[in-house]
C-alpha cells in the first residue's frame, strides 16, 4: 500500500507518495574501539570508589586520592580529562572536573 504526504510548493497543496526504498545514505558502523576513544575509560569505575561530582570537596578529594592509588596519576588523569571534554557545555561541572583535573596533575605521590 503507498503512503501519500502533503507538500506545499508555490503556495499549492500537493499529495505526493512517499518513497519507501531504503535511504541512499551508508550506514556507518563504529567500532568498539571507537567508541572507547569517544568516551571516558572505564566508565563507572570513578563512581565505584565513591567520586561524585556534586559531592563537596572533602569527599571528592578523598574519592580522588583512592583512584590515584588504584589506576595511577596518569590514568586517573586521563579519566579526568575526559570529564573535562564531555561537559564542555555544561560550565558548572567542567569547572569541578577541571578543580579535580588540577588537583591530580598536581598531586604528589
Amino acid at each position: 500500500m503507498t503512503k501519500f504526504r502533503t507538500v506545499k510548493q508555490n503556495g499549492k497543496k500537493q499529495v505526493i507518495p512517499i518513497n519507501e526504498r531504503k535511504s541512499t545514505r551508508i550506514s556507518r558502523e563504529i567500532s568498539s574501539n571507537q567508541v572507547n576513544r569517544m568516551g571516558i575509560r572505564n566508565p563507572g569505575s570513578l563512581t565505584d570508589l565513591g567520586y561524585r561530582m556534586k559531592e563537596p570537596w572533602p569527599e571528592r578529594k578523598e574519592a580522588i586520592d583512592a583512584a590515584v592509588q588504584k589506576y595511577g596519576k596518569k590514568k586517573t588523569a586521563l579519566k579526568f580529562a575526559d570529564l573535562v571534554r564531555m561537559n564542555a557545555h555544561r560550565p558548572h561541572l567542567r569547572e569541578i572536573a577541571v578543580h579535580d583535573l588540577r588537583y591530580v596533575t598536581r598531586r604528589e605521590n
